[in-house]
């Protein structure tokens, strides 16, 4: 009689064990009626299938991250887009607020964005520049 594929085991692999984990292995062998080979074997097909969920947790672990990572981004934006109405706020809001026309209030709130920009691009390489001037070309530039 001919046994299937998955049991006509061609390839003996020597491996030396701790006594330790040999006796572990012995044992867990007698406790599921196995012989040492089969229980052997049962725990590397385990720990292959254990890498695979792995990878599977690791997708996860990435997608949750990704949306932690949106999230802090759109706090982010928010947190920008309300500085930048604090900032207009305060500069229309000035002691010499009756001497200054809407077009040298719009000069002054540019200048601080432009600051903004110059102060943030040395310190940050540019990426929180781009983004504060993303957040504010997309919200009209008001």
């Amino acid at each position: 009689m001919t046994k299937p594929v998955e049991q006509r085991f061609l390839s003996p692999i020597r491996i030396r064990f701790t006594n330790e984990l040999e006796k572990m292995i012995k044992a867990k062998a007698v406790e599921k009626g196995l012989g040492v080979s089969e229980i052997v074997r049962q725990i590397c097909e385990q720990h292959f299938e254990n890498e695979l969920s792995d990878t599977e947790l690791l997708n996860h672990t990435l997608t949750q991250h990704n949306r932690k990572i949106g999230y802090l981004e759109n706090k982010i934006e928010l947190t920008a887009m309300i500085v930048m109405e604090l900032a207009r706020h305060q500069i229309r809001h000035f002691p010499e607020k009756a001497f200054i026309s809407e077009d040298a209030v719009e000069k002054r709130f540019e200048e601080f964005i432009e600051n903004c920009a110059a102060s943030l691009k040395g310190s940050h390489k540019g990426l929180l520049e781009s983004m504060v001037l993303d957040i504010y070309e997309r919200s009209g530039g008001e």
